[in-house]
């Protein structure tokens, strides 16, 4: 995901929403996704979390001390910075 520009991440998160899009019962298209947009921050809080306890285990059995797993953020911005950019290339 790190490697995606801004109009790449954008389409992604229209895809993702596009793909959510069902019939009613008249054939009309509403979204059935629980929420309105990819939540990045909240699977990098669980992608953390899941190291944790990788880094946790590795503790436990010696290995941290020989090859701990490290954790890489993928760089990608938190919300605020996404409204920002969005709002700035929409003006142009």
């Amino acid at each position: 995901l790190s490697h995606l520009g801004w109009e790449s991440r954008k389409a992604l998160a229209r895809g993702i929403k596009n793909n959510r899009l069902v019939p009613d019962e008249d054939g009309n298209l509403y979204s059935s996704a629980i929420f309105d947009e990819f939540g990045y921050d909240s699977i990098e809080k669980a992608v953390r979390k899941l190291h944790d306890k990788i880094n946790d285990y590795e503790r436990l059995m010696g290995l941290y001390a020989i090859d701990p797993t490290v954790f890489v953020p993928s760089g990608m911005p938190v919300r605020e910075d996404v409204e920002e950019v969005e709002n700035t290339s929409t003006e142009n």
